[in-house]
């Protein structure tokens, strides 16, 4: 099955979007968000949105609040520790490995979103400028082949 015809199922969808709301900062450490927002925000169902908010409690994305609603946790000093020593032990691997599988396509492709990285900075786009370096990294950390890494880093 080649990807124009494979679908991504609605709940992995879902779960990508509110990652990504998280990751890029569309939602505030300690905003309460309730599931009926969740639902129109990302114009999803009910069980998705659910999906999602179960497994980003499950890993520490959010928190939930009670009364349908969740939060982002509060960055602390030690948090942020935590998540520097796993990016510091998992993402030099993982471009190390990446660097047997370069190919013109992916070094063209690397080229592209540097720039946009590089377009963001210039316009002062925090908001692209964190998407698009997020793309340049794991576009280079899928060429390692190694799943489970990039999975930890993600």
């Amino acid at each position: 099955m080649d990807d124009e015809t494979r679908k991504i199922p609605s709940h992995e969808v879902t779960y990508a979007r509110l990652r990504d709301m998280i990751l890029f900062g569309h939602l505030a450490p300690g905003q309460p968000v309730t599931i009926q927002g969740l639902i129109r925000d990302l114009d999803a169902g009910m069980t998705p949105v659910r999906e999602a908010i179960r497994r980003l409690t499950a890993e520490g994305a959010l928190l939930p609040q009670g009364n349908r609603r969740v939060s982002v946790p509060n960055l602390t000093p030690a948090l942020l520790d935590q998540l520097a020593f796993v990016r510091l032990t998992v993402e030099p691997k993982l471009a190390e490995l990446a660097g047997a599988h370069l190919t013109p396509a992916l070094i063209d492709r690397l080229e592209a979103i540097d720039d946009r990285v590089d377009r963001a900075i210039r316009a002062g786009s925090v908001t692209d400028y964190l998407s698009s370096n997020h793309a340049f990294h794991f576009a280079l950390y899928e060429a390692s082949e190694a799943p489970i890494l990039v999975d930890i880093a993600r």
